[in-house]
């Protein structure tokens, strides 16, 4: 059997509904075997060590080092350098330098494995949406814009989850020359939990009158204030607006 590894900095119980899915599914049509790297910390303590068949492997960090950072994934970096050639599809989650690097030494010691990067398309690439009339700023974005470009090159797979990121990478220079490199894909919905705890898609006549937002609410990535503003001039009728 052959072995797919989905690696994340961050892994927690609520990652097995919300990114686990993806490496599920995955290896459940190709018939891989999955085992999920990620960082060891007090939010994954109780995780199983298998779950619905796949090994979780949370590694030990000899540091202080916050997730998403290179002080905290460094050793990410020797463990795929010791196991490459082990694996046969590489998922990792994120664009950032950390992915780049990881990709690197992944392809470098298996040529032919398949290395696939799942993200919402931010990361990275967020920093050439920059204002590039300063001088300098035009300079580090052609700095990042190499850097990019060649873990597009290294990268055998990259799906977008959100339509204008999409829109914005596919008219950039490296996905103009292989378009079938980037695929547009939305979060999906675990539909073996729905069955197992009996959820049953309504019908649009038997919905209640609900908008939910979840998320992070106030982090600077959801812009919860832009939601708030918008519903202050919005007639609701007779919808209720839930923060989950």
């Amino acid at each position: 059997m052959k072995n797919l590894v989905f690696n994340t900095a961050s892994f927690s119980e609520v990652e097995l509904i919300k990114t686990f899915p993806l490496p599920y599914y995955l290896g459940k049509i190709h018939n891989f075997f999955v085992t999920v790297v990620f960082h060891q910390d007090k939010n994954n303590a109780k995780l199983p060590e298998y779950y619905k068949g796949a090994l979780l492997k949370p590694l030990k960090y000899p540091g202080k080092g916050k997730s998403f950072s290179f002080g905290g994934e460094w050793y990410f970096f020797l463990y795929f350098l010791k196991h490459a050639k082990e694996i046969d599809v590489l998922v990792r989650v994120h664009f950032s330098y950390q992915t780049f690097i990881i990709g690197m030494i992944y392809k470098w010691r298996n040529p032919k494995g398949i290395f696939y990067i799942f993200g919402d398309g931010y990361g990275v690439w967020q920093s050439l949406f920059r204002d590039e009339s300063k001088f300098m700023i035009k300079i580090k974005n052609s700095i990042i814009r190499k850097i990019l470009f060649k873990m597009v090159e290294t990268v055998d797979k990259i799906s977008i989850e959100l339509a204008d990121i999409y829109d914005f990478l596919r008219k950039q220079k490296p996905f103009l020359k292989k378009p079938d490199k980037l695929t547009f894909m939305r979060w999906g919905i675990d539909e073996e939990i729905m069955q197992v705890n009996h959820i049953e898609e309504l019908p649009v006549d038997r919905k209640e009158k609900l908008i939910i937002s979840v998320g992070r609410h106030g982090s600077k990535q959801k812009n919860t204030e832009l939601f708030l503003d918008a519903l202050t001039k919005t007639d609701l009728k007779d919808y209720k607006v839930l923060f989950i």
